[in-house]
């Protein structure tokens, strides 16, 4: 729930949101950027751009509601700041995380896709 991370926090760059709201661009927001900029420019015409969020890793547990609440707000940010055209959500494999004592992933998620669907309504 403090942010938005490529990968292990402790890894130099890894994150792409570091807190509750875009203030600065971290490293890892330039390097989004920077695929969504060759989306836009490729030589064929414009091609679609959108931030994968998820994989079969511990790092796509949400948790809980609270968080998907701060989720869904902080990935509507990053979509704008890049000029992302969306999120692509990639979340399969609720059981194992729904079988971690006070976890309810399931509803974490629900809870994010409308969120979501909402931040991005404005």
């Amino acid at each position: 729930g403090n942010g938005i991370w490529m990968a292990d926090s402790s890894k130099q760059g890894a994150a792409a949101i570091k807190a509750d709201s875009i203030e600065e661009f971290t490293p890892g927001m330039v390097s989004i950027l920077d695929a969504g900029r060759m989306a836009k420019q490729h030589p064929d015409g414009p091609k679609r751009f959108k931030i994968a969020l998820g994989g079969w890793s511990d790092w796509a547990r949400i948790g809980s509601v609270a968080n998907a609440k701060k989720l869904a707000h902080l990935m509507s940010e990053l979509v704008l700041a890049v000029f992302a055209d969306g999120v692509d959500l990639d979340f399969e494999h609720f059981a194992e995380f729904d079988q971690i004592p006070g976890s309810n992933e399931t509803e974490a998620f629900n809870a994010l896709i409308l969120n979501l669907r909402a931040e991005f309504n404005g």
